[in-house]
């Protein structure tokens, strides 16, 4: 719905609204068998209008206050649809059409005290142009059913959307938005403030009543959408963001740099993100269950860690959305970056205990960590899968041969093993067989009993060329402690460098180690081989609610680069030494592939020569030519020094310019680089980006009926190089000449319900409901089959007459079926009885009397 006076909310809900009494006729020129589809345009008020093209189809929708019509034919004949036909309503309040399906915002009119008010009905929508009809009532977050006779305002005013699902501004109930086709809704907040307000029922913030919404693309990438929402407080932007551009999951539970150092791969609870690394990390693809480069049957609810050959074979371990990580499901390879998977559904990564916990590629073999199913080795990292003792001695031992955790440095013959029983260390041969077999480096008691055993993390770091070992030790058991170890003698002895904090994963930067911990960073300093911090520093993230701990991984990408992961996302510092921790972070957050980032919000600041005109924002469009995008504003004043009038912006609304003041503009399009307003003084239209505005009169060719001089225009859409349509409140217009010349289509609708052998209904009136506050005169239309003299008389509730527009007049007859409703005469009435006194608000009836016919209609007169 376009047509709002928001300056007084009474009148400007119920302008574009015929009353909810008004009843339906058929003119002459469709005569149907009974059940037919109506042919004809539904209402005389056009608040909406949608085109697009169906298998080469052109396909015109238009909503009104009677019902909706579509046109497969630019608008010659068209097709209707009310509550009969299949709506959960008659009055229209907004329209959206994208393809073969399209959506109606619907609403009645009620009585709230002597005030005609919309409600809303929630949305009709049609997958098939019509054929059949759903409906859906959202229910706000609250609870209750928004959409109810009980209050108005909840209706429908904008309708948009896009591969991120269908949004609708509501002036009372937000901004709401549905992914499932209308099966549930959910409200998108502004902001904290607004959801309160909502949530408490206090509809006191202006900045969560919204009239207008928009959606498209962003100029920079095809998989992000921009949404825009206008507000009674400015405008806010949203940001969609495609699957395939987003982290695929919060937490990341590991993050790899492969080796020609192009690429970083992060292992998430919901899948695989790929980023490239310079000269800033772009996440270039996503891989999980849902796409079709993951094979059936892979899950990756929680991935472990990523490991590659330089030959880029890269392989993550899975495992299922039992909600823990305990269930494996198997290992996933790609030989091509990503592109596609194949799956490894090998008995020592499936099933209770097993999986791929932690990868490593040595020179020559894949060895895998799989838990319950010990150490793994394949010659190629695909077949061939041999388990591996950490201690021939021992293979019974169920603890030491529970491998959870693998070490290795690149061209050592040394591969240590964390596995329940502490640490082991395997001497490896030129092909990466194990040829040697070391006693536990570290087991239960050789620091003290209360130390966890079940080593979950451990890597090897070279310093100052000394050999530093450090486990992350997970305490199984009571009475155990949380540990991590240090060992700076590549294993002969140990020390614990903190007690507690649960280490998931190290890193080192120059002379210092950190690690990723429950409760923050862990930093350990290292000076040489007798003197190091052992104590630990632990930082947690620098004062962020956005990205606090739990931190599961931390890997070290250069001499000034640390990459973080944690349950949010991840972060990326630059920066060296143990202080740089606590600045110079930037923040990825991991964002759900439906959801919403409100990155923006532009309200109008008194003084600002950026400013838009005004706060109140009644239109939204975006429009691309020209390799520029533009957004384009229609607002009205909450204060001053704010204006009327339409503002446009092409940075992304940062900045604005204003242009056509002082027009109420209920409607923005545009054609490449033709821009269309539909304002409450007339249809404008400008090619210089809004330096210069051209007012186009909308004249019937034919017969001279015209919409009128500054008449009040609710929609237009401009639908190829040269057609526009337009609509009012006293019908739709065509122009094939770019609003040169121009056909008006109108539906005569009266009283009655019916008419004997579908005989035409001769007389309407416009605009139903009438308000004084509207510029727009009301209209008796009429059609005389004979030249004669013609009576037209208004008549109160009571069937007593207050007033008499026309009395004895001749006027020519129109004879003919009349398809379109042009050919008719028009008399204005000023709503002051025969004693010049202005009628009081109610209910009344006309009679139009044309020879021997008489024909009635009923008008509905507001303050």
């Amino acid at each position: 719905m376009r047509r709002n006076n928001l300056a007084i909310f009474l009148v400007f809900f119920v302008a574009v609204f015929s009353s909810a009494s008004q009843v339906l006729a058929r003119p002459l020129s469709y005569n149907l068998a009974p059940g037919d589809t109506l042919r004809y345009l539904a209402g005389n008020s056009v608040v909406d209008i949608n085109f697009d093209t169906v298998l080469g189809v052109p396909v015109v929708w238009v909503g009104t206050g009677n019902g909706t019509s579509v046109s497969t034919d630019m608008g010659v004949t068209w097709r209707t649809f009310t509550a009969s036909e299949g709506l959960n309503a008659n009055s229209v309040s907004a329209l959206h059409l994208q393809g073969d399906t399209v959506w109606v915002g619907m609403a009645h009119s009620e009585l709230f005290g002597e005030d005609l008010f919309p409600v809303g009905d929630g949305f009709s929508f049609s997958i098939d142009t019509g054929l059949t009809w759903f409906d859906t009532s959202p229910d706000q977050s609250t609870g209750e059913n928004y959409f109810s006779d009980q209050v108005f305002g909840m209706l429908p005013f904008d309708i948009t959307s896009g591969p991120y699902g269908v949004w609708s501004s509501v002036f009372f109930g937000g901004l709401i938005r549905t992914t499932d086709g209308g099966a549930t809704w959910v409200s998108v907040y502004p902001t904290i403030e607004a959801r309160a307000d909502f949530e408490n029922n206090d509809y006191a913030d202006l900045a969560n009543r919204f009239f207008s919404v928009t959606s498209g693309p962003t100029s920079s990438s095809g998989d992000t959408t921009e949404v825009y929402a206008g507000s009674a407080n400015g405008i806010n932007r949203f940001l969609l963001i495609d699957a395939k551009i987003k982290l695929a999951s919060g937490p990341i539970w590991s993050i790899s740099n492969d080796p020609n150092g192009s690429y970083t791969w992060m292992a998430g609870g919901d899948g695989i993100s790929r980023l490239s690394r310079d000269p800033i990390p772009q996440i270039q693809s996503y891989f999980d269950s849902t796409r079709a480069g993951i094979p059936p049957g892979i899950v990756l609810s929680s991935a472990s860690p990523i490991s590659f050959t330089a030959s880029a074979l890269t392989h993550v371990g899975v495992f299922d959305t039992t909600g823990t990580d305990t269930v494996g499901a198997g290992l996933a390879y790609t030989l091509n970056e990503g592109t596609s998977w194949t799956k490894i559904l090998d008995a020592p990564f499936m099933g209770s205990g097993n999986g791929g916990y932690d990868l490593a590629f040595t020179n020559g073999a894949l060895f895998v960590a799989a838990g319950d199913s010990g150490l793994q080795r394949s010659s190629d990292g695909i077949s061939g899968w041999q388990r591996v003792y950490v201690d021939s001695a021992v293979s019974s031992n169920i603890l030491a041969n529970r491998v959870l955790s693998i070490a290795h440095v690149p061209l050592s013959s040394d591969l240590y093993v964390g596995t329940g029983d502490g640490v082991y260390r395997l001497t490896l041969n030129a092909s990466d067989s194990v040829i040697g077999w070391e006693p536990a480096l570290y087991k239960n008691g050789d620091l003290t009993d209360t130390v966890g055993l079940a080593i979950r993390a451990l890597d090897v770091f070279e310093i100052n060329n000394d050999t530093v070992l450090v486990a992350g030790a997970h305490a199984v058991g009571s009475g155990k402690r949380h540990a991590s170890l240090l060992s700076i003698d590549a294993g002969l002895t140990w020390r614990v460098a903190n007690w507690d904090l649960v280490a998931w994963e190290y890193a080192k930067n120059e002379d210092t180690l950190f690690a990723a911990t429950n409760g923050g960073v862990l930093i350990m300093t290292y000076t040489d081989s007798t003197t190091v911090d052992a104590v630990g520093q632990v930082r947690r993230f620098p004062d962020s609610l956005l990205f606090s701990p739990p931190f599961y991984s931390i890997v070290n990408m250069g001499d000034t680069m640390l990459w973080l992961g944690g349950k949010a996302g991840y972060a990326r510092r630059i920066g060296s030494g143990p202080d740089s921790v606590t600045f110079n972070w930037n923040l990825f957050h991991s964002i759900p592939r439906d959801s919403v980032d409100r990155i923006f919000a532009y309200s109008f600041e008194a003084g600002s020569d950026t400013s838009i005109s005004g706060n109140f924002v009644t239109a939204l469009h975006i429009q691309n030519f020209g390799g520029q995008r533009t957004i384009w504003a229609s607002t009205r004043p909450t204060g001053s020094p704010q204006t009327t009038g339409v503002s446009r912006s092409t940075d992304d609304g940062k900045t604005w310019s204003v242009s056509n003041p002082d027009k109420i503009t209920w409607n923005i399009t545009s054609y490449n680089k033709r821009v269309w307003a539909a304002t409450s003084e007339g249809l404008y239209t400008t090619v210089d980006a809004g330096t210069t505005w051209t007012e186009k009169l909308i004249i019937d060719a034919v017969n001279s009926t015209e919409f009128g001089a500054d008449i009040e225009i609710l929609s237009v859409a401009q639908v190829d190089d040269t057609t526009v349509f337009a609509g009012s409140d006293d019908g739709f217009a065509r122009s094939t000449d770019l609003g040169t010349t121009w056909t008006i289509t109108r539906s005569f609708v009266g009283l009655q319900t019916t008419i004997a052998g579908g005989a035409e209904v001769r007389v309407y009136a416009s605009p139903v409901p009438y308000s004084s506050v509207n510029s727009n005169p009301l209209r008796i239309h009429y059609k005389p089959e004979q030249s004669g003299p013609v009576t037209i008389e208004v008549f109160d509730f009571a069937m007593q007459k207050v007033a008499t527009i026309l009395n004895a007049v001749d006027r020519v007859g129109l004879p003919g079926t009349d398809p379109f409703g042009t050919n008719h005469h028009v008399e204005e009435w000023d709503v002051l009885n025969d004693n010049g006194q202005r009628v009081a608000t109610g209910v009344y009836f006309f009679r139009v009397l044309m020879g021997d016919t008489t024909e009635w209609g009923k008008l509905v007169i507001l303050r």
